[in-house]
């Protein structure tokens, strides 16, 4: 092999290295590197550095290599993992004149691709700090290299020992020596890498002075780690070289630091890929935090759909001292492998442990485990308050707390360094908070601080204060403490006591919050109302409560109202309630009787597990169910929450038939619970589904009594909708919305519409202009009065003549109501002065056909009058432009902040998968933009996105009630991945899409399909241009509902990937002896309900919680179960997650 080694020594003794420049070191290096060096040729496989700094100039080397197994290495056969090569394998050059040989402690082998994967650390003092290259090299690869054949290989890595980056650590990854891809014009594979320092990392491709041979234009780099290799042509067995560069990054995006990965990529026939069992093993790409003598457990368990299959897994970068049980590579379908390890002192450093599962045809699949061991500070919790509890001050008052940081080791010093604002970065004391004594602490082991703040009005809101520690050999850790400042609600108004039979009850309520003016709102909701009273929220602080008691209401009613703001879940002491007793009196004006009854499922009393959600397709555009809710072997609990209740009143005593108008989807949402009078229940199951809905009947007559009666459904599978109920003793059965209902109370006046006339629109002053109001309507009534306003007049009447004299005027019209309500509209009215130029053009405002714009030729294309400098008819509109944030949405589309995003907010989807086409009942996580077009046009609709990978990086478009557009790749078919915010056109699964828009309103709708994707800005456009930038400035946040852009940004929160974790269930210990903890860490806010069944499938525990944020925790008993398998079923709203655990 000397031959083929000499290019080596060839290369080195032209003066690039310093170490072998003198001649006797370079003997010297010979003797001592010849018998193993030589052995280099063709059999290296895979390269990395890493480092880490250890304080001063001292640094901690990690080398991480692979090498052909069958070559030696003076290992008499397949080496033992954690065995050490006999002779040296390699060196290492500091970059400093200064290098070290090294040999490798085995953690990984594969013998059936024949080579070993090993690390070693070497430790380094540097004479200054400075930066510095460290690299190893050397020559030649594999011959049969389809794109580097016997080339050179040379893997480097960046020091900086300067400035702000002294005491960083650079990234570490591992991957395979060998990545199998299935062969195609390109394929793509995940690099892992974690940074130690919580760094954000940058992938990309080397630059031509960080690699020594080979072509590599056929491989890309995204800078979140996608590899993609073009394999076109390429042949089943063929092997490529793949070089990539990790770089850390500080704050304002540039490079700490960076390490390199050499590897080759082997081409596979196609075949379906082993998957890895998340059941069991950890999330992809998942990080664990340990310190030295901290155990580390974990199982993997893959499979291979095809049952003749067999799959082999195997693991590289394992840390030294670590096992597999049973030992890697081992081969089954399915096949599972449990790690174990304590780390010592001298483990401490990050691992990336990248785990393969290859079946045996070379299919791969990958998973990832980061174990990052580090004696870094912790916070005590207590005396420092836990992340998950949030501590609620009111404006004005005090909120203070100790918080306390120390180390695992007692010679360790620590202190506590800084206490920022979550969302802004600022320092908390320049919101006005003390902290004692002031920061920097002391150094000492522990270390503690006292927080105080008083906190002002216009601090409305979450104010998060992130604490960081920092120890003496410069290792960090960060704590946050919730802090929000919010006023709970006071109601100001006494309640009416007092109510008559055929009389209308009304009672207005009242109630103040101060935060409202600093972007808090106000919602006055009422509990468990009696059917005959109905509450409307004004918006505005007030709430009308009324409603006309009939005979059958005679007596005394409890009614409760509530006063929720934004943060009511946190309010202090609890959401404030008004609670009176309303006494009705009075008798029955009337002694009729009636033999059928027409009931809104709205307009009865609706538990509060039930839901109401408008749709035009329901009957009163609204339908009620129960959503996350099942009750399938047994009836609910019998509490006013399970239930929707109908009281019947007058009814003529017999048999009734009950006819219900509902939509069934399918057959998992096709029941109910019903019952009479508080009698037995029913279940009504297996209802027709259909695609809308629809007239049912009950199978079972019910029989009613003479006067008062009620109707009970029961939730049995919560998605069944429910609309519209008709009980008649001598039923047909209806069509369409069937008759009005009578048990929805006296209707609410409606607003009138004001809307103006105004000829001529425009013209030369002095101008007479006819007025005219008569196309404004009461939809209820009539209208009393017509008010016209302008700029030094007004006038009334529904039609009145004006002469204006030049200028520009805005008209304003007032009408109201019989019942005192009123509208307003507004016209603009321009008068030009016939003696005026006023853009300059030398044309007279008189004669000028665009009095506005500088148009001295006066062109007019159609002929209308109007330049066409200004003239939108022959003009393409702008385009429409949309600020995600300012869009209605439910409490799971999530506010974020980033200053990469268009008003530095963005929105991501924090509940379920919706892989599926979006369905009727999920329309409450839909986000509308709303949009009046004036002309025909062909437009184009564009998205301002963020993809962090490929699990999180598509949306379901549609406009107006077009298809649904799925939203997931880019054009040419290749993953849809961004760099930050990047702007995309809208595709529908690579198909290009356009849409033709008449003048008339119009609705672009986005709904979730992969939670955890960003959403920044909405762009429709009669342009086929890609927006740049942050594209035009948006129009509708000025027109939302919603807070301004200022009080939005209050609530954002950082974007955190632990909202999208694959895995957000953890359920143990499992097995269990006596008690089960659940731990949810997902985005999903709301009621959670969990049910423990046995192996046949029997219910034998339940329980209801309530998740206001992202940690939600509780604990069952299972002491009195029997031993043996269970089931846990948890529902999140529409998310269902089942979980198998064992009880001992």
């Amino acid at each position: 092999m000397l031959p083929t080694h000499y290019p080596f020594f060839r290369r080195v003794t032209r003066g690039d290295y310093a170490p072998l420049r003198k001649p006797i070191l370079h003997l010297l290096l010979l003797f001592l590197l010849l018998g193993s060096l030589s052995l280099q040729a063709t059999h290296f496989r895979y390269g990395s550095i890493s480092w880490r700094h250890l304080g001063g100039t001292t640094v901690e080397f990690k080398i991480q290599q692979s090498w052909r197994m069958s070559v030696g290495y003076g290992f008499p056969g397949i080496p033992s993992v954690g065995s050490t090569t006999p002779q040296f394998v390699d060196a290492i050059y500091f970059g400093d004149g200064a290098f070290q040989n090294f040999q490798l402690t085995v953690t990984a082998v594969n013998p059936t691709e024949d080579w070993f994967f090993g690390e070693t650390t070497v430790t380094h003092t540097y004479a200054s700090a400075a930066e510095y290259t460290a690299f190893f090299f050397g020559c030649c690869r594999i011959a049969g290299l389809a794109n580097a054949p016997q080339g050179d290989w040379y893997g480097q890595t960046i020091v900086d020992l300067t400035g702000t980056n002294f005491g960083n650590d650079s990234p570490i990854t591992a991957i395979s020596p060998i990545v199998n891809l299935v062969g195609g014009t390109s394929s793509s594979f995940f690099l892992p890498a974690t940074d130690p320092d919580g760094d954000p990392l940058r992938y990309r491709m080397p630059t031509a002075s960080e690699y020594r041979s080979g072509n590599i234009s056929g491989q890309t780099v995204t800078p979140s780690g996608t590899v993609t290799l073009n394999t076109g042509g390429a042949s089943v067995g063929d092997l490529f070289v793949v070089i990539v560069v990790v770089e850390d990054l500080d704050n304002n995006g540039n490079p700490k630091s960076m390490t390199m990965v050499d590897f080759l990529v082997r081409v596979v026939e196609s075949s379906a890929p082993p998957a890895f069992d998340y059941a069991i093993t950890p999330p992809d790409n998942s990080v664990i935090f340990v310190g030295p003598g901290q155990p580390v457990n974990f199982s993997v368990r893959a499979s291979d759909p095809d049952p003749s299959s067999t799959v082999t897994l195997n693991a590289v970068g394992s840390p030294r001292g670590s096992t597999f049980t049973p030992g890697l590579p081992t081969t089954a379908n399915p096949v599972s492998s449990t790690f174990s390890w304590t780390p010592a002192l001298s483990d401490i450093g990050t691992n990336v442990i990248n785990i393969t599962a290859t079946d045996n045809g070379g299919t791969q699949t990958s998973t990832n485990v980061s174990i990052v061991v580090s004696q870094r500070p912790t916070f005590d919790v207590p005396p420092t308050p836990a992340t998950s509890t949030h501590n609620v001050v009111t404006p004005g008052e005090e909120v203070t707390f100790t918080v306390q940081a120390s180390d695992l080791d007692p010679a360790d010093p620590v202190s506590i360094t800084e206490a920022i604002h979550k969302v802004s970065g600022d320092d908390f004391t320049s919101l006005g908070a003390t902290l004692t004594p002031a920061l920097p602490t002391p150094a000492a082991n522990p270390t503690a601080t006292v927080f105080s703040w008083t906190p002002t009005q216009a601090q409305w809101g979450h104010q998060h204060v992130v604490f960081k520690a920092e120890d003496s050999f410069s290792e960090t850790n960060t704590h946050e403490v919730a802090i929000l400042v919010n006023t709970t609600p006071v109601f100001t108004s006494t309640p009416e006591t007092t109510a008559t039979v055929g009389v209308l009850y009304t009672y207005l309520i009242e109630a103040i919050d101060p935060d409202i003016d600093f972007g808090d709102a106000l919602e006055i909701l009422g509990l468990g109302l009696p059917g005959w009273l109905t509450i409307t929220d004004n918006g505005d602080g007030t709430a009308v409560l009324s409603g006309t008691p009939a005979a059958g209401d005679v007596g005394t009613h409890t009614v409760t109202v509530e006063a929720q703001d934004i943060y009511h879940h946190q309010n202090v002491p609890a959401v404030p309630r008004q609670m009176w007793q309303l006494e009705v009196t009075g008798d029955d004006p009337g002694g009729t009787s009636y033999a059928s009854f027409w009931l809104e499922a709205e307009c009865a009393e609706v538990g509060t597990y039930w839901k109401s959600v408008s749709d035009n397709a329901a009957s009163g555009q609204t339908y009620i169910y129960a959503p996350g809710k099942r009750s399938v072997s047994n009836p609910p609990r019998d509490i006013p929450d399970t239930r929707v209740r109908f009281t019947v009143e007058k009814a003529e005593a017999g048999y009734y038939t009950m006819m219900v108008r509902l939509f069934a989807p399918k057959s998992d949402r096709d029941s109910y619970w019903i019952r009479a009078n508080g009698g037995s229940w029913i279940k009504w199951n297996a209802i027709e589904c259909g695609q809308d809905f629809s007239w049912a009947t009950f199978p079972d007559s019910l029989q009613l009594t003479a006067g008062t009666n009620t109707i009970d459904f029961a939730y049995r599978e919560g998605k069944t909708l429910l609309d519209k109920v008709y009980l008649a003793k001598a039923a047909t059965m209806p069509t369409g919305f069937g008759s009005d209902a009578t048990n929805c109370g006296s209707p609410v006046n409606q607003a009138p519409v004001a809307l103006i006339s105004a000829d001529p629109s425009g013209g030369i002053g002095p101008l007479t202009v006819d007025l005219d109001a008569s196309e404004s309507y009461d939809p209820d009534g009539t209208i009393a009065d017509y008010s016209w306003n302008w700029g030094g007049g007004s006038a009334s009447g529904m039609t009145t003549q004006v002469t204006f004299a030049p200028g520009r005027y805005a008209i304003t019209l007032t009408v109201t109501d019989d019942q005192g309500d009123q509208d307003t509209d507004i016209v603009s009215l321009r008068v030009l002065d016939p003696t005026a130029d006023t853009d300059g053009d030398g044309v007279l405002d008189g004669t000028d056909n665009c009095p506005d714009v500088v148009n001295a030729g006066q062109e007019d294309y159609d002929g209308d009058g109007v330049g066409d400098v200004c003239d939108k008819d022959i003009a393409p509109p702008p385009p429409f432009v949309f600020e995600a944030e300012c869009a209605d949405r439910s409490n799971l589309w999530r506010l974020f902040a980033d200053t990469d995003a268009s008003e530095n907010l963005f929105v991501a989807f924090t509940g379920c998968r919706c892989i599926e086409e979006p369905q009727r009942q999920k329309s409450e996580n839909f986000l509308h933009f709303n949009l009046t077009t004036t002309t025909s046009d062909t437009y184009y609709l564009f998205l301002r996105i963020g993809t962090p990978n490929v699990g999180r990086n598509s949306f379901w478009v549609r406009v107006d009630d077009g298809d649904w557009i799925k939203m997931w790749k880019e054009a040419d078919g290749s993953h849809l991945l961004t760099s930050g915010m990047e702007w995309r056109k809208v595709n529908d699964d690579t198909r290009e899409v356009s849409f033709d828009l008449d003048p008339g309103k119009h609705t672009i709708t986005i709904a979730p399909r992969e939670p955890g994707t960003k959403l920044d800005k909405v762009i429709l456009s009669p342009y086929d241009v890609l927006p740049t930038g942050e594209g035009d400035m948006a129009t509708n946040c000025t027109e939302a509902k919603s807070q301004d852009l200022a009080s939005l940004r209050q609530g954002a929160v950082v974007y955190d990937d632990a909202l999208f974790a694959t895995e957000p269930v953890a359920v143990y210990p499992n097995p269990t002896v006596d008690r089960l903890t659940v731990e949810l860490t997902d985005g999903y806010v709301g009621e959670v309900n969990m049910t423990v069944t046995d192996m046949m499938g029997r219910t034998v525990r339940q329980r209801t919680g309530n998740k206001e944020d992202q940690y939600f925790r509780t604990e069952f008993s299972v002491a009195e179960l029997p031993a043996g398998p269970y089931f846990l079923r948890i529902l999140e709203g529409d998310c269902q997650s089942l979980q198998r655990f064992v009880r001992m």
